[in-house]
């Protein structure tokens, strides 16, 4: 009887096996990688496709090197009242520091990606910016490029990932092929050189809402369909690496204010986690703007509200964006240079344009200003903080370290 049943058995492995690469497979429009829950111990695969096949559902995945492969169904939703469904897929109890592969069940490509380490001898490397796309530029740029070769675990854009122009919609392009278009372009480079997928967060921007400040979640619905927050706030959230990084994305009035809720949340949220090892912010508009006017009424209300909770409870370092600029603050605390206050760090300049800064020598609030295109690279260990501005040619903009007290 077992004989019979390891046959059994044994013939449907092959039989599933053959079935994966041997029928017609499809070529997917996007697919990337995000969470939505503690990345350390999961990750979550998104992709689109444009037809109603119940196995552009499934997902299989397992241990690279390996030939056994996991199933999972995903949910799935219509995108946008288009033709193009999104499918989300949430793998849980991931082994540290390990490499997956997957697949969509009918897609043509075996990806892979690696799992985040809970050694914390081994330190978290990761890119932070913002003001990323325009829409009909030809092909990407060189920062796009250079995102892959600096071979990062993670990605969080600050904001104004596409640079919608709503009213134009109607007579030139769709909504949902736009933002559909963005996620392809990112299909290959959200990849080192050997092929390894990295996720990709995002805080919201005021270019990716219709209508840009003061407006309500609805507003980027486009937006809030990509990439996951808590449903009773969407806009911000905590996402806690262990017991190493506590990051925080914030929402500067696009689909939120500022004050009440979200400050409050903030206020709970920091005060929770003061022990935490390294603490960082990743939202659009400056506090500490390098192009635009200080006296901005976004900019002063993030001073008012936000800024003293990050002094007071530790946050370390804030990614500011918006401004198209590189810039770099002294540490600040009580509005002041501090040598342990908050490091400022942005101000935005993926691939648009770069804009006029202000001399930092001239303000007291900045210690170093350029007009270039950039990221910031970011490696967080037990003993130091390093925060690299990369251009995109590789080059080295800006180095900024700080050694941490046991």
């Amino acid at each position: 009887m077992f004989r019979l049943y390891l046959i059994f058995s044994l013939f449907s492995y092959f039989l599933i096996s053959d079935s994966l690469f041997s029928e017609e497979k499809l070529e997917l429009p996007a697919v990337y990688l995000t969470w939505d829950q503690s990345p350390l111990e999961t990750i979550t695969v998104r992709w689109f496709s444009d037809q109603k096949d119940p196995r552009d559902k499934q997902i299989l995945y397992r241990l690279k090197g390996t030939k056994k492969w996991e199933k999972l169904i995903a949910s799935t939703t219509t995108f946008l009242r288009s033709d193009y469904f999104i499918h989300n897929a949430t793998i849980h109890n991931l082994y540290p520091d390990t490499d997956y592969e997957f697949m969509v069940f009918n897609s043509s490509e075996i990806f892979w990606f690696r799992s985040l380490p809970k050694d914390p001898s081994k330190a978290i490397r990761f890119v932070v910016g913002g003001d990323v796309y325009r829409g009909g530029q030809a092909g990407p740029r060189n920062t796009d490029i250079e995102l892959g070769r600096q071979d990062p675990m993670f990605v969080v854009f600050g904001g104004d990932l596409v640079y919608v122009k709503y009213k134009l919609l109607a007579s030139k392009y769709k909504l949902y092929d736009l933002w559909v278009s963005w996620i392809n372009s990112w299909k290959e480079l959200l990849r080192t050189p050997n092929g390894r997928m990295f996720p990709i967060l995002a805080a919201i921007g005021n270019h990716d809402v219709r209508g840009q400040f003061k407006r309500k979640p609805r507003s980027a619905h486009t937006f809030y369909e990509l990439f996951p927050f808590p449903k009773e706030h969407l806009g911000y959230q905590v996402l806690d690496f262990g017991n190493r990084l506590s990051l925080f994305l914030l929402d500067t009035a696009h689909t939120n204010p500022i004050s009440a809720d979200q400050t409050n949340w903030l206020h709970k949220n920091l005060s929770e986690r003061s022990e935490q090892r390294h603490k960082l912010a990743v939202y659009h508009v400056p506090a500490y703007p390098s192009h635009r006017s200080y006296k901005g009424d976004v900019s002063s209300l993030i001073r008012k509200s936000w800024v003293p909770l990050f002094d007071r409870f530790g946050l370390h370092t804030a990614f500011e964006h918006h401004d198209h600029t590189l810039k770099r603050t002294p540490r600040l605390r009580n509005n002041q240079p501090h040598p342990e206050g908050v490091l400022y760090l942005g101000d935005g300049a993926w691939s648009s344009g770069p804009r006029e800064v202000k001399p930092a020598e001239n303000v007291w609030f900045l210690e170093k200003t350029k007009s270039v295109r950039h990221f910031w690279l970011i490696e967080l260990d037990e003993n130091k903080r390093s925060f690299t501005a990369i251009n995109g040619e590789g080059g080295i903009e800006d180095l900024v370290e700080q050694n941490l007290n046991h």
